[in-house]
C-alpha cells in the first residue's frame, strides 16, 4: 500500500513540474491601428520631448501607474501649449516593478510623435499601446527620423497587422506630411 502511494505521490510531483514548464508565454495582443486610424482617433498628435517621469501605486496599491511629463515643441493635431502628462501602466517603486508588454517606454530627453487620447483621470494615454508612440531619432546624416510604433517591442502581438507594418525608419518631416494628409483627408 506505501508503495502505491509513494508511486502515485511521485507521479502527481512529475506531473505538476510538467504543467508548471508547460505554462503559456506571457504577451500581450493588441488590435493593428494603421496611421490613418492612430491619426483620426487620437485628440493630441504632438511632437514631444520626455522631460520627466514619476512612477507611484496607484490608490488601491495594486498597479504601478507611470506619468510621463512632455514639453510639446510642435502641435500636429488638438489644443496643447507647453507641457502633456501621459500616464501608462508599469514602471517601479522601490524594490518592485511592474510592466505589460506592449505599454510604452520612454526615455528622458529623447524626442516622440506622441498619438495621445485623455484619460479619465486628466491624462493622456497613448493611443493603441505603443502603436501610438513614435521616437525620433537622428540619422547619420543629421536627419530626423521617427521609428515605427511597438519597434522592437517584445511579447506583443498585433492582429491584424499587415506586412509592412513593421517597416522601418522614415524621415519625421515625410511623416507628419502624411499625418496630416489623413487628418486633411477627414476634416480634422
Amino acid at each position: 500500500m506505501s508503495f502505491r502511494i509513494g508511486l502515485i505521490s511521485g507521479l502527481t510531483m512529475v506531473i505538476a513540474v510538467l504543467l508548471a514548464l508547460a505554462a503559456p508565454v506571457q504577451g500581450t495582443i493588441v488590435r493593428f491601428l494603421p496611421l490613418e486610424e492612430q491619426a483620426k482617433t487620437a485628440q493630441l498628435i504632438v511632437v514631444a520631448v520626455a522631460v520627466s517621469s514619476q512612477s507611484n501605486w496607484s490608490a488601491d496599491s495594486r498597479i504601478i501607474w507611470t506619468d510621463t511629463r512632455f514639453e510639446v515643441t510642435e502641435k500636429v493635431k488638438g489644443d496643447v501649449t507647453g507641457t502633456v502628462t501621459a500616464r501608462q501602466i508599469g514602471g517601479r517603486v522601490g524594490e518592485i516593478a511592474q510592466s505589460v508588454s506592449g505599454s510604452p517606454q520612454f526615455t528622458i530627453g529623447r524626442s516622440y510623435v506622441l498619438f495621445l487620447e485623455p484619460r479619465p483621470d486628466g491624462f493622456y494615454r497613448v493611443v493603441g499601446f505603443s502603436q501610438g508612440c513614435y521616437p525620433v531619432v537622428s540619422g547619420a546624416d543629421g536627419r530626423r527620423r521617427v521609428m515605427p510604433g511597438l519597434a522592437g517591442a517584445g511579447g506583443v502581438e498585433l492582429v491584424g497587422a499587415k506586412e509592412s507594418a513593421g517597416a522601418g525608419p522614415q524621415p519625421l518631416a515625410d511623416f507628419l506630411a502624411q499625418v496630416k494628409s489623413y487628418l486633411s483627408q477627414n476634416g480634422q
